[in-house]
């Protein structure tokens, strides 16, 4: 119990000193608020002498594999190297003219 307690007085005498070197380098930067606001996190850690950690486990779920496939599917090979390549470049100029259609009919 005594340690418990000495650790919580520590850690609120670390966060205090933590908040009055915070204000001496900000100084008058940081708004009032934003300055209630860090010494609402200390009055808040004074009053909860504890830790706030959960005893709530979350379980662990089981294993999935998924099923094998019946039907692979397999990549089909039929369109040569050069008809790739000649698809790609139509689409390209394809979505850049609808791009470029698009920024001339914004005006």
């Amino acid at each position: 119990m005594t340690d418990m307690l000495l650790a919580w007085a520590a850690s609120a005498s670390a966060l205090i000193v933590v908040v009055l070197l915070l204000r001496w380098v900000a100084g008058r930067r940081i708004s009032a608020g934003l300055r209630y606001g860090i010494w609402a996190v200390v009055l808040i850690r004074l009053l909860v002498p504890g830790s706030l950690a959960l005893s709530v486990t979350i379980p662990r779920l089981p294993s999935w594999e998924p099923p094998e496939d019946p039907h692979p599917v397999r990549p089909v090979s039929s369109i040569s190297a050069a008809r790739q390549k000649q698809q790609n470049f139509f689409m390209m100029v394809y979505l850049s003219f609808l791009l470029m259609n698009d920024v001339l009919s914004i005006n």
